[in-house]
């Protein structure tokens, strides 16, 4: 009897010790959608950091929402809005594939995504300008704002201004200075329950020196939320890619080995907007600096940036 009661105890351990091997696969598994597949060379074999000073990462984690791009329920009306924006009349042509709609007139290309709302556009007249662009004469409230009129007919979402750089640059000058450019690229972001996306949401536009849009690009539409997920705290995804180099490293400093990372931010990335259902998948983006190196002597930028995964 006792060989029996101890061969029933085994039977009863292993299949315990079976469940927790099975629930640890299967969240692995889970969790393998929430989170970024790096490619190995991803944390920049050119780097040499060694050393990661984290000490100001917070050990606290939490639960964000979980979006996925919402697929358009009438992207008829999203093409007619977007003609209506550009200032197409009724002279155009359609062509489309099972992605997109193909709509040109004159020097003018509009496509429309229908997998996301989202369109790209490009006038081949104004890509290429000769007149050069006075950034002294530039107001960038203006620039938004003509922007922002083209988004609210779109109805593009939870937008938010980020930053108005060169665009069509012709001459450099000293670190990497633009000194000549005939466009300016007017950019904005995508803020989701306070988070900034990133990754294949893009919201761009180039203007000329006269204030008309040479190009523009809105990758994604509008999201919706599906869920809630889990994260682990900023200090522990930094251990993980302190172990596994899952991430992304970069900074200009070569030769540094040491850094330290000064503030990080939990966001979003999205892989693709031309592939089927995708979902907003948790990062951290960290920012720091290197610490050894000649950087500061040499005119060369010691800022550091990491991103990591933000689920276990």
């Amino acid at each position: 009897m006792k060989k029996i009661k101890k061969i029933k105890v085994s039977y009863v351990m292993v299949f315990v010790i079976g469940i927790f091997i099975a629930r640890g696969i299967y969240t692995e598994i889970a969790n393998k959608k929430y989170s970024v597949d790096f490619s190995p060379d991803a944390t920049g074999n050119h780097i040499n950091i060694e050393k990661i000073d984290s000490s100001t990462l917070s050990n606290e984690s939490g639960k964000v929402a979980i979006y996925e791009i919402e697929r358009p329920t009438n992207i008829t009306d999203d093409k007619e809005k977007a003609l209506k924006a550009f200032g197409f009349t009724d002279d155009y042509s359609v062509d489309e594939n099972e992605e997109r709609f193909f709509i040109t007139e004159g020097s003018k290309t509009l496509e429309v995504f229908k997998n996301t709302g989202g369109f790209n556009y490009f006038d081949d007249l104004l890509t290429r300008p000769e007149t050069k662009i006075d950034i002294n004469t530039v107001d960038n409230n203006k620039l938004y704002e003509k922007c922002e009129d083209i988004l609210k007919v779109m109805d593009i979402q939870d937008i938010s201004r980020n930053s108005v750089e060169p665009s069509y640059i012709t001459e450099m000058g000293p670190n990497n200075k633009p000194l000549e450019f005939g466009l300016l690229g007017v950019i904005f972001k995508r803020v989701l329950d306070g988070k900034n996306v990133y990754g294949a949401d893009k919201i761009m536009f180039d203007i000329n020196s006269e204030g008309n849009i040479a190009s523009a690009i809105i990758t994604i539409k509008n999201y919706k939320k599906i869920g809630d997920k889990s994260v682990i705290s900023s200090k522990k995804a930094i251990n993980k890619f302190k172990s596994s180099k899952k991430g992304y490293i970069g900074t200009d400093d070569l030769a540094a080995t040491d850094s330290k990372i000064n503030e990080s931010a939990l966001c979003y990335w999205v892989e693709s907007y031309n592939k089927g259902s995708q979902i907003t998948k948790p990062i951290y983006m960290m920012k720091g600096e290197t610490l050894n190196s000649e950087a500061k002597n040499k005119n060369i930028s010691n800022k550091l940036h990491i991103m990591t995964n933000a689920v276990d």
